[in-house]
């Protein structure tokens, strides 16, 4: 534990995550974020769609936040079916639909739902 004390700000502040403007370290939202996690007045980020343009950006971007505070929580709106950010358009693997995902069985379900699990922990979400 750190002898150094957070302020009230620095307390509230690690327990908000926000979503961001950008897709690169040098945008100006991107580094506005930086700068909060840096400083403890925020406790994590969440991408959306228009945070991600391919596979290696997306790292890149991950470790840009991981870099600015080891222990931020980096985010991803990542359901699958509609609600998919990391799309085989952008380079990433392929999701189901939820009408694909109700056909199959409680094992395959969960073997899905693992290996995106696993997917989002590779890019450091």
């Amino acid at each position: 534990m750190s002898n150094t004390a957070l302020s009230l700000e620095q307390i509230v502040g690690s327990t908000i995550w926000c979503g961001f403007h950008g897709t690169d370290p040098n945008d100006p939202g991107v580094a506005a974020v930086c700068s909060l996690l840096a400083d403890n007045k925020l406790g994590g980020v969440i991408f959306y769609g228009y945070n991600i343009t391919t596979p290696v950006q997306t790292r890149k971007l991950v470790e840009c936040f991981k870099q600015a505070r080891y222990d931020a929580v980096i985010s991803v709106d990542q359901e699958g079916g509609k609600v998919s950010r990391l799309t085989e358009a952008k380079g990433f693997r392929p999701s189901k639909s939820l009408n694909e995902i109700a056909k199959l069985s409680d094992q395959e379900i969960s073997a899905y739902y693992e290996s995106m699990a696993a997917e989002l922990a590779d890019y450091g979400f």
